[in-house]
């Protein structure tokens, strides 16, 4: 009856090692710090205890030890065997590799597969490792579902805790009977797990660990808890009580006052907002009426507006006919105006073309004029030019003659001066021959032999 059991234990066993996987996934979806610190810390506390029970009573393995030696890894068998008499510096350098890769297997398989490397017995490593992380699990999604309402929110709490309760418990269960555990050691596993993680003392630690270094101070917490533990339904015969209990620093009475104050704040609250939501719907009420006032204004605006522009378009269309009326006198006086300066401006032109012919006429009697004054322009310079000429000669011929009188005075003045006497009508007919030589009449030279 116990091979088939233990031979159809492997999806239970898959179920049970994928369980701190489940339950980190969801940490890291929720970001949920204080269950992932509380979790470890509780699981770690765990793991020291069962190290520490393995070292101080060694229990024989459940399945006999000619069973545990047929198991046994042949290394692992010589080493024990050699170190029966007593472990040298080289043994425990021997033994070290051994025990990091118990640790390490016993990390990743859930401390499911390490049958070969030792042969003793403390409390269940698979059950507490099973147990607390599916108490992380139902933590988790115990908050996930809060927002529900109360029937179904219970109702989930039910469902999570059975179903995680039930894969421990038949993980548990196989164990015992595969004689791979004790039944002693499954009870101690899962007594342990839910007594730690539901410990006010770890609760506690784990607050002030992720309060440490905050900028408001752990005291300031007035009225707020410094911590919570969880009881699960599976807490037989507490499971009644299951449910979040939250731990303050105060007395009962403090925090019941406190409460009271904080329900009597909610109240007011309450209060207060049903006054701002009554507010609040007087003043969509006149807000709903001062937009009905406001569209009759806008429709009786745009009714004003309607008849403002019919009147508009009446007195612009008065204002036109008027205009064209004014428009068509004043062009009838324009026009006749214009008629008139065009007679003005014939009249003026005709004017213009006789006052242009008169004067060409005058131009050309000018021209013609000019011409004759031209022609006899040039008969003066030409009689000017011979007038010229013979005045030129006419001073050449009494430069010469001027010559002549000097010389017949010279000749005079010698004659008188050698003593010749000469007769007065001779000296006078020279002088008056001088001065008409100088009148510009020619002498005859008188000749000095005489």
């Amino acid at each position: 009856l116990g091979a088939p059991l233990y031979e159809s234990k492997g999806a239970l066993e898959v179920l049970a090692w994928a369980m701190p996987f489940a339950w980190a996934a969801v940490c890291l979806k929720q970001r949920n710090v204080r269950l992932w610190a509380r979790t470890l810390v509780a699981a770690t506390i765990l793991a020291l205890l069962k190290g520490l029970f393995a070292w101080a009573t060694l229990v024989p393995d459940s399945s006999g030890w000619n069973s545990c030696r047929e198991r046994l890894n042949p290394q692992t068998l010589d080493l024990f065997q050699a170190s029966a008499s007593g472990l040298g510096a080289v043994g425990v350098l021997q033994m070290v590799p051994f025990v990091l890769w118990l640790w390490l297997q016993n990390l990743l398989l859930g401390m499911r597969q390490d049958q070969d490397l030792v042969c003793a017995n403390s409390f269940s490593g698979p059950s507490y490792f099973c147990s607390i992380f599916a108490l992380g699990l139902y933590d988790a999604l115990r908050t996930k579902v809060r927002k529900l309402k109360p029937m179904f929110r219970g109702f989930a709490h039910f469902f999570i805790g059975f179903v995680l309760t039930l894969i421990v418990v038949l993980d548990a269960m196989f164990d015992v009977m595969s004689r791979r555990q004790y039944t002693i050691d499954v009870t101690i596993a899962i007594s342990l797990s839910l007594l730690l993680y539901g410990s006010p003392t770890i609760a506690l630690a784990v607050d002030s660990f992720l309060l440490r270094g905050a900028p408001r101070a752990y005291e300031t917490k007035d009225g707020c808890d410094v911590g919570d533990v969880i009881v699960p339904p599976c807490c037989i015969p507490l499971c009644c009580f299951h449910g979040r209990y939250f731990i303050f620093s105060k007395s009962a009475a403090e925090v019941e006052e406190g409460r009271q104050a904080q329900i009597e704040a909610t109240r007011v609250a309450d209060r207060f907002r049903q006054e701002q939501e009554e507010a609040a719907r007087r003043l969509l009420e006149l807000e709903a009426q001062l937009e009905s006032v406001r569209q009759r204004t806008q429709v009786r605006e745009r009714q004003e507006a309607v008849e403002a522009e019919k009147r508009l378009h009446e007195q612009l269309s008065e204002m036109q006919n008027a205009h064209e009326m004014r428009v068509a006198k004043k062009l009838a006086q324009i026009e006749s105006e214009v008629q008139a300066e065009r007679q003005t401006a014939k009249q003026l032109e005709d004017n213009l073309q006789r006052e242009t012919h008169r004067v060409e006429l005058l131009e050309e009697r000018q021209q013609e004029e000019e011409r004759r004054f031209e022609s006899e322009l040039a008969m003066l310079v030409l009689d000017t030019e011979d007038a010229r000429q013979a005045l030129q000669r006419s001073q050449q011929e009494e430069d010469l003659e001027s010559l002549a009188l000097e010389e017949l005075r010279r000749q005079l003045a010698e004659l008188q001066a050698s003593g010749v006497k000469l007769p007065e009508d001779l000296g006078a007919a020279s002088l008056a021959a001088a001065g008409a030589g100088d009148a510009g009449f020619s002498l005859p030279v008188v000749d000095a032999g005489l």
